[in-house]
Parts: structure tokens; C-alpha cells; sequence
């Protein structure tokens, strides 16, 4: 196929005429109107060398669209005569999702460097995303059938993280943009603010890495956790409730209930073979008994690698204590995520070194192990958002950043090697069974600021989060190309349509 993008022949060519013979696939909107041109393959868009006083769509920087032609075509199709000696098959119409690289057409339209950073369903598949970049960030909802309901800004600063109520509205956990400390806001089914609720201390902040829903027929409210920053041995307070924080330590974990009234905090001093500095993330779960298991997961010790990879609560509002630790997950290690299968075992993203994390699940001790290792990074999953177990307790690992060259070692299976060539960065989401075996991979490839960036479930249902600009393998034999901040949606095999 020939293309030229209007006004006339000659003008505004996007690539040098020696390479105006290339085959292309045209993406089309919903509404069948051309967005855009890709090569064949669909790794690459035919815009993509316009200079930067171009947008890289169909279109300029002043946001007027411009005619798509077609010069000539395979056999079965008869153009009509045009006096430009071509066929004027469209005019796209800019769209407010449709992203821009030179000068955004809407002030909520992400850049280059934005990405997906949280994912949240509920169980009527809505999913609630976070989208961020350089500049602004915001929460959309979408329905089931992938339709953008509403869009808000953030109602904090830093990463948001996100669960799902079960009233429809969505829990969004982060940093108060006023005093700096953690806290959680809850938005209602229309992206309205119900509520807010900050913490406070003396000195130093408070970080939140991560939130969980307490789920049941109506929820509980959310757990949330993280660490405090140079406030050793200060008072931590949430609203009417404190705690202080033991010198050597930064851990806390605290729960507010579901019409903002906080429930619990709790910054015990944690660990035994190694001390806790901080939590990196957080995974609750029914527990059969009208309680809820809680796993926490470790943040990184200032100066050393050594810290337990978690720890299992059980937590009861009502009881005394409340929080109750159960056991806690080896000593030498730190991890990036946790997440709780449906026995109450936990399994663990825990590094090794630069470029090994293993996958462990714990119950009490070490059940197994799966070595993820990389040419070039630490595979981690971003906190508290790229470990997840659905229904069936496969278990799905969004590894944010991987080179070329990744090997999956279990001891009951032969070894998985897997190989995105020409780029780098990566992300890779890797499907394993409740035995630590690998069932799957799906590649996201594009070599500039590529990222897994999140995963969630619904039932057998994995949603999976990417930055902009990214080639995501959408089964055993395709991939996509996508050029914003892209949620895909995958059946518990690996395919996604969606």
C-alpha cells in the first residue's frame, strides 16, 4: 500500500519517498474512522519518524486532522478517479484519548513516559485505573465492556494505589497533597469525593506502598501500609488512634473502615531473624472464620539486603489484639510484593540480587521456590500492584523491567528461557500454577520506558497494565502496538482480545 497524509501530494510526507512502497495496516476507531498507520507487523507506526513539530497521528500540531489517501491497493477493490491521482478514504476526527506526542489535545492526554500505575476490579468488572506521567495523573473507570465511564485527577500526590468498594466507588491510597503523609481517599461510583482521611506525626512522613480491600458482602474499609520516614521513635496518629514508632524501625499498617472512620494502626516493632523497615505491600483475604489473613511484604533496609520477605497476620477488628502475627517468611531477603492464596499461604517476590528475584511461597517455612534471573535487572514487580493470584490460585507476575534474556527455574520443570530481542527495557507478565510452575509469558516489548507496570484479577480474568508505546503479546502468536497507556485484558490462557 501507498499512503500519504493530506493536504496535497507532496506535502507533509511522513517518511522519505523511498520508503513510501511499504506495506501498512491502518487502525481503525470504534467508530471506523483511520487513526493511525502501522507497518505490517504492527511493531512500529509509519509516523513514528515525523519530525517533532508533527503529531504522530493523523494530524498536526494545531490538532487539524488530515486526509488519509490511498494510492494503490491489492486486486478486488476499483478506486474511484481522483484529481490528486488518489483516493480519499477518510478525514480522522481527534478524539480526547488519542495520544499526542508534540502538544496534547486535551489536558488530561498522557505523554510518552506515562503508564499504567494501578489496576483495581470489582465484581461487576468495572476496573479503575490509575494513568500517570510528567505531567498530569488521573482515575478513570471503565465498564466491563472496556468503556470509559469517568475521568478525575488524583486526590493525592505520588502513586496511587487503588481497590476496588464494593458500593461501586473505589479506595485510592497516597499522599495527602497538603501535609505530605499517608492516608486514603474513597471515591463514589462517579469519581465524587465521599470522603478523606490523612495521618499525621511530629516528624518525619508517613509513606503508603500499597492497599487492600477487606472484602465481604459489603466491605470493611481498606488496610494500608508502608513506612515513616525519619520520624524513629515519634508518635504516629489516624485519627483518634496512635502509635509510636520503635526506634530502628518504620514499619506501620493501619485500617480505616468503609465510612472513613479509622480502625486500627499498629507500628509494632516486626522480625526476628532481621528487623522490618517499612512495608513495601499488602494482600487481605477472607479467612473462612469472620477474620481476615493480611500478608505484608518488605521494603529494602537502608544498607543491607537482609529483611524477612513477610509476614501473615490474622486481623480482627474485634478481638484483642487485633492483629495478630501469625508467621513470618524467612530472614534474608527483602520483598517487592505478597499476595495470599486461598489456603492462606503466601506467596512472595523476594530479591536475590541485581538480576535474580525468586518467587517463594511461605507457610511458615519455604514451600518452593521459582528463579526468575535476567541479563540485566532485578525482574521485580512494581509494589503492591504486579503479584496476583485469581480464583483457581494461579498466580500472575507483572515483571516491570527485563532485559533481553530471562530464565524461569523451578526443580520440577525444565528451565523456561525466553528472549525479546532489539529492545530494552521490557516488561514481561508471567502466568505460574500454585506449584510455582511456569504456565505462560506475555511480552511487552518497546526499548524506551516499556513497563509491566501493573496486574489484576477478577475471578480467572487478568488485567494487565502498560505504558505508552509498547508491542504487548496478545497470545502465543501476536502482538499489539500500543500507543498510550493500555489496559489489557487476558483470559487465565494467555489470550487477550480485549
Amino acid at each position: 500500500m501507498f499512503y500519504h497524509a493530506g493536504p496535497g501530494l507532496g506535502e507533509f510526507v511522513y517518511r522519505d519517498p523511498a520508503n513510501l512502497t511499504e506495506d501498512a495496516v491502518i487502525e481503525l476507531s470504534d467508530s471506523g474512522e483511520p487513526i493511525r498507520l502501522f507497518d505490517t507487523d504492527m511493531d512500529n507506526t509509519l509516523t513514528e519518524d515525523a519530525s517533532t513539530t508533527l503529531r504522530h497521528d493523523f494530524g498536526d500540531t494545531f490538532n487539524t486532522p488530515r486526509p488519509i489517501y490511498v494510492a494503490s491497493v491489492g486486486k478486488g477493490l476499483a478506486l474511484p478517479a481522483a484529481s490528486e491521482g488518489a483516493y480519499k478514504i477518510a478525514t480522522p476526527t481527534p478524539t480526547p484519548d488519542m495520544l499526542t506526542y508534540a502538544g496534547n489535545i486535551d489536558s488530561l492526554v498522557a505523554d510518552g513516559t506515562s503508564d499504567i500505575g494501578h489496576i483495581a476490579v470489582n465484581a461487576s468488572g468495572d476496573v479503575f485505573s490509575v494513568t500517570r506521567g510528567s505531567g498530569d495523573a488521573w482515575i478513570s473507570k471503565h465498564d466491563s465492556s472496556g468503556v470509559e465511564q469517568w475521568r478525575v485527577a488524583t486526590p493525592i500526590t505520588g502513586d496511587a494505589f487503588l481497590a476496588a468498594a464494593s458500593d461501586g466507588g473505589v479506595y485510592v491510597g497516597g499522599l495527602d497533597p497538603v501535609s505530605g503523609n499517608g492516608g486514603v481517599v474513597k471515591l463514589d461510583g462517579d469519581g465524587n469525593t465521599e470522603w478523606s482521611q490523612f495521618t499525621a506525626i511530629d516528624a518525619g512522613t508517613v509513606e503508603v506502598e500499597g492497599l487492600d480491600v477487606l472484602e465481604g458482602t459489603s466491605d470493611s474499609g481498606v488496610v494500608f501500609v508502608g513506612k515513616v520516614t525519619g520520624g524513629s521513635g515519634e508518635t504516629l496518629t489516624y485519627g483518634s488512634l496512635s502509635a509510636a514508632i520503635p526506634t530502628g524501625h518504620a514499619e506501620y499498617i493501619a485500617h480505616i473502615g468503609a465510612d472513613g472512620t479509622p480502625v486500627m494502626i499498629d507500628a509494632t516493632a516486626r522480625g526476628t531473624a532481621s528487623n522490618f523497615r517499612g512495608y513495601s505491600s499488602v494482600d487481605a483475604r477472607p479467612n473462612g472464620s469472620g477474620a481476615w489473613w493480611v500478608a505484608v511484604g518488605s521494603t529494602k533496609p537502608p544498607s543491607t539486603t537482609s529483611a524477612p520477605s513477610c509476614i501473615r497476620f490474622t486481623y480482627d477488628p474485634n478481638a484483642t489484639p487485633p492483629l495478630t502475627e501469625n508467621f513470618e517468611c524467612g530472614g534474608a531477603y527483602y520483598a517487592n510484593d505478597v499476595a495470599l492464596l486461598s489456603d492462606g499461604t503466601v506467596v512472595a517476590a523476594t530479591y536475590v540480587d541485581a538480576t535474580t528475584v525468586k518467587l517463594q511461597l511461605f507457610d511458615t517455612d519455604e514451600v518452593w521456590a521459582t528463579t526468575i534471573t535476567d541479563d540485566t535487572y532485578a525482574s521485580f514487580p512494581a509494589n503492591s500492584r504486579g503479584l496476583e493470584v485469581d480464583a483457581e490460585d494461579n498466580i500472575y507476575f507483572a515483571a516491570r523491567n527485563v532485559g533481553n534474556n530471562i530464565t524461569i527455574q523451578h526443580p520440577d520443570m525444565a528451565d523456561v528461557n525466553i528472549s525479546i530481542p532489539n529492545f530494552d527495557p521490557n516488561g514481561l507478565l508471567i502466568a505460574f500454577n500454585s506449584d510455582g510452575e511456569h504456565e505462560w509469558t506475555r511480552t511487552n516489548a518497546a526499548g524506551t520506558s516499556s513497563r509491566a507496570s501493573s496486574v489484576a484479577v477478577s475471578g480467572t480474568t487478568v488485567y494487565l497494565g502498560t505504558s505508552a508505546k509498547s508491542r504487548v503479546q496478545i497470545d502465543a502468536f501476536r502482538d499489539k502496538y500500543t500507543w498510550k497507556p493500555s489496559i489489557f485484558r487476558f483470559d487465565n490462557s494467555g489470550v487477550s482480545h480485549k
